[in-house]
């Protein structure tokens, strides 16, 4: 019997089909046990050592570096900042309550057993219904009287404020000219950081006690309790000299190793390395008017 062109070409992508789902199969069988395999092979536990990063622990263990969330996600209690991973630390790279592998046999269904009966509800009781006392005393808390009292004192509180003709961050903070004099500048020469904390840059603007690193004038030096004004120097007006433009006020904290440390206690603006830092004057309370 000869068969037609269009039932041969029906019997060949018959055949293909055939032949590309028996490749398929022996694929699959041969690539789940490998892939088991490395998942069983990979440890529980990484020891941190120094120049790890998650991005790199995750490149390591899971084969992808932009998965170092789940990383984190399951050191939480260790790790605070996930930029920051210090040596020694152990991280867990699975977690306790993963499936360790597929059971050979499936689960046996429950055996059917009867259902119980149900069981009765006993029947409601009355419920016991207590009267609300008539006897409340329901007069305010304060009386007409007492209340305007209160508000008096109130009031009189704000209105009676001492007015001061300068206060303390006033006289800091503000502004002042050199006069053409030469003043005895130092310079606020670094922010302090710690050594387990990489320093991306040291114009980073400074904070509240903040440790300073700070570098009097030459044939100078700074003790212990010094106040210091930290400003910056603007433009020389003619026959008046430079502008100074406080930033903030410190206090020298520590002098070792031929390093003066200083501790910012007052912030008034933008404080930065390579500002200006000058003696402050001395502050006298005009007291109250």
């Amino acid at each position: 019997m000869v068969r037609s062109t269009s039932e041969q070409s029906i019997v060949q992508r018959a055949s293909c089909v055939g032949i590309r789902a028996a490749c398929g199969a022996v694929l699959l069988a041969t690539a789940l046990p490998a892939a088991l395999s490395a998942q069983g092979d990979r440890p529980q536990t990484h020891t941190v050592k120094a120049g790890d990063t998650l991005w790199g622990l995750a490149r390591q263990y899971l084969g992808d570096p932009f998965l170092w969330p789940e990383i984190y996600r399951r050191n939480t209690q260790v790790v605070e900042d996930p930029h920051w991973i210090y040596p020694g630390e152990v991280l867990r790279l699975a977690g306790g309550d993963a499936v360790a592998s597929v059971p050979a046999t499936d689960t046996p269904a429950p055996s059917a057993e009867p259902a119980a009966p149900p069981r009765a509800l006993p029947a409601p009781s009355a419920m016991s219904v207590r009267p609300v006392a008539d006897s409340a005393d329901m007069s305010p808390l304060f009386s007409q009287s007492e209340r305007a009292s209160l508000m008096r004192e109130t009031l009189r509180a704000y209105s009676d404020q001492p007015y001061r003709p300068l206060r303390r961050s006033e006289f800091y903070s503000s502004g002042f000219l050199t006069e053409g004099k030469d003043l005895p500048f130092g310079r606020l020469a670094a922010r302090v950081t710690p050594p387990q904390i990489q320093a991306v840059s040291t114009r980073v603007s400074a904070t509240m006690y903040t440790d300073i690193v700070v570098a009097p004038p030459a044939g100078a030096s700074y003790q212990v309790g010094d106040s210091l004004l930290i400003a910056m120097l603007g433009p020389d007006l003619r026959g008046s000299g430079r502008i100074v433009h406080p930033t903030g006020l410190a206090r020298v904290t520590d002098i070792s190793n031929g390093l003066t440390v200083a501790s910012i206690v007052a912030v008034y603006g933008p404080i930065r390395s390579e500002q200006y830092m000058l003696p402050a004057e001395r502050f006298s309370d005009a007291g109250s008017v």
